[in-house]
């Protein structure tokens, strides 16, 4: 007759939970602005960007930043950037889309239990970790571009967010890996 909620496996609610703990991390990568930094030895950080916005110390050294949205116009925001922030944002969406099936799959009766909403769930795992992971391939061959100041002797380094936002893809990916493992 389908599943019921205690028949569910343990690792489909592991799958599950990495789904979750994907999501969060996606969020709180793709919202924050420490993707990239750009460093000067003797002044420490004097930019950093996120997908969104960069901030950069308005008297280089003295750690006042100011952060300013991206404009489509900047030399920044290339198609290559677009790219990164739309692959990002179907990433988030899509596995925003897989809870919904998970949640289909085991508490909506007209749907508890059956296939196919189970494999929509762990497609949507698979290739939404596949976007985030390829967006983050793309942002981080591609780092130096984000230094918009050309400081003399400065250099550019992936920073948090982009690692958080990279894990939460592979999270999403191995949740996918669960939830075809889980039947």
């Amino acid at each position: 007759m389908g599943v019921e909620v205690e028949d569910v496996t343990l690792v489909f609610k592991i799958g599950t939970i990495l789904l979750l703990v994907s999501i969060l991390f996606q969020v709180v990568g793709m919202g924050s602005s420490h993707w990239v930094l750009t460093i000067r030895d003797d002044l420490g950080v004097i930019e950093y960007n996120g997908l969104w916005d960069k901030c950069s110390d308005l008297a280089v050294g003295t750690g006042q930043f100011k952060c300013s949205g991206f404009v489509w116009e900047d030399v920044q925001v290339s198609h290559w950037f677009r790219t990164v922030q739309t692959m990002e944002v179907l990433g988030l969406v899509g596995l925003l889309s897989a809870v919904v099936m998970i949640i289909l799959y085991v508490f909506v009766s007209h749907t508890r239990g059956k296939a196919y909403i189970r494999v929509i769930a762990l497609c949507l795992c698979y290739l939404c970790g596949t976007f985030i992971i390829v967006s983050a391939i793309v942002f981080g061959s591609l780092k130096k571009v984000q230094k918009s100041r050309h400081v003399p002797d400065s250099y550019v380094k992936l920073s948090w967010s982009f690692a958080v936002s990279l894990i939460g893809g592979i999270l999403g990916f191995f949740s996918g890996i669960a939830f075809t493992a889980s039947h």
